[in-house]
């Protein structure tokens, strides 16, 4: 009994944490942000650093695997950008990148679990960067 009740603790502890993460780090998040402050399922651009993700853009053109290999060996780290299935908030939009072809936002996310074949694996909050493609008939 002692262990279940500490489980539930820690969990409401955890869920409580990540309340107040996403609070602090989403709370600039502009009324525009379509999405901002909800919890967001997909697989998505994930990169350590905001220029990693305007970099992303400027070289994507279809071949979203190209675009990640010139990314990551330009920043020396593998895993510097990667496209993968993730839990996540979105934070404040930073700016727009345009390519040959689209115009995409740059937004900071939170990133609160991992998909995985065994369903969803839950990781401590971290931020990253993604970019978004812009409908640019609604523009």
């Amino acid at each position: 009994m002692k262990l279940r009740m500490r489980l539930v603790l820690n969990l409401v502890l955890r869920l409580a944490l990540v309340a107040v993460l996403a609070t602090l780090i989403l709370a600039p998040a502009q009324a525009e942000d379509s999405g901002a402050g909800e919890i967001q399922v997909g697989t998505q651009l994930v990169c350590n650093t905001q220029h990693g993700a305007f970099r992303f853009v400027k070289l994507y053109s279809g071949n979203a695997e190209a675009a990640l290999r010139i990314v990551n060996a330009e920043e020396s780290d593998q895993t510097a950008c990667e496209i993968i299935p993730v839990l996540y908030f979105v934070g404040p939009r930073l700016g727009s990148a345009r390519n040959g072809s689209a115009t995409f936002n740059i937004f900071k996310i939170l990133v609160i679990g991992v998909i995985t074949s065994d369903g969803v694996r839950n990781v401590l909050p971290t931020e990253y960067f993604s970019a978004f493609a812009v409908d640019e008939r609604d523009a």
